[in-house]
């Protein structure tokens, strides 16, 4: 597996976490991969995955497509190498670089118009020159469209990152007053551009953070990271994570442990040989 990340140009750094790029096989992951809800936007160029599983249902896999802030994991199915290239956004800065009216009951929302026009001139970029110029090709495209909102600010972002520099955890009311409108009207504001209320992104940045720290250490104690976290207690940290991943913390925090291992066990039968 390949996986890489690159800087936005400071133009768009207030609105986009990162660019990205992967190749993944396939057929060396039992055919399917899990994606788990996170606080971003993601816009998604990629060729190899057949179809997407929501638990539900299957649907084809578009070449250019939306992922927005989900409330469930769903599942990509193929046979082949998958190669992405990726924008993430933060969830204030998708809607006005893009303009698109995310709906919330899609898993993804397929892009067609000028961004299928966009996938063809990326995947042929990758394909030629590599993942450097097709991540300069869709820069590019972003930039035009910031270039025309500089300096424009609003309160739903402002709160967005409030939510993300305390880690969930901001009181919306202190960010209405600062802004000089009522609370009631800020989340309303919040839900139409951002798709979800702060309350809801909230929820979601607390995952995240807690998913991110067992991937990184899968033996943490769990009653410790409720505390760290905000949770009532470890076991309201149990029900928020099993709606999110559809396992819990323990079973996550042991599927991070297996991985691990396997990689150590793989890195040292590689120096025996």
């Amino acid at each position: 597996m390949k996986y890489q990340e690159y800087p936005p140009h400071p133009l768009l750094a207030d609105a986009v976490c990162c660019f990205w790029t992967s190749e993944r096989d396939l057929r060396e992951l039992q055919g399917s991969i899990d994606v788990l809800p996170d606080t971003y936007i993601e816009i998604i160029f990629n060729s190899g995955a057949d179809q997407i599983d929501d638990g539900q249902s299957t649907i084809n896999m578009p070449d250019c497509y939306v992922v927005g802030l989900l409330d469930k994991p769903f599942r990509l199915l193929g046979q082949s190498l998958l190669k992405t290239v990726a924008v993430r956004f933060y969830a204030w800065g998708f809607y006005p670089l893009v303009g698109i009216d995310l709906q919330r009951e899609q898993i993804i929302q397929p892009l067609g118009g000028e961004w299928q026009v966009l996938a063809l001139e990326i995947h042929d970029a990758l394909e030629c020159d590599g993942e450097q110029a097709a991540i300069n090709i869709l820069q590019e495209h972003l930039l035009k469209q910031a270039y025309a909102l500089q300096g424009r600010t609003n309160g739903v972002q402002n709160l967005s990152q409030v939510l993300y520099q305390q880690q969930g955890r901001a009181k919306i009311n202190v960010v209405a007053t600062d802004e000089f409108i009522s609370q009631r009207q800020l989340e309303r504001r919040f839900k139409a551009l951002i798709g979800i209320t702060p309350k809801a992104l909230s929820r979601k940045l607390r995952f995240q953070q807690v998913r991110d720290e067992l991937s990184q250490h899968p033996q943490t104690d769990l009653s410790t990271l409720a505390q760290d976290f905000g949770y009532a207690d470890q076991a309201h940290l149990n029900r928020e994570f099993k709606t999110f991943s559809n396992r819990t913390p323990g079973q996550f925090a042991a599927e991070m442990h297996n991985i691990r291992e396997e990689l150590r066990f793989g890195v040292a039968f590689t120096e025996a040989k």
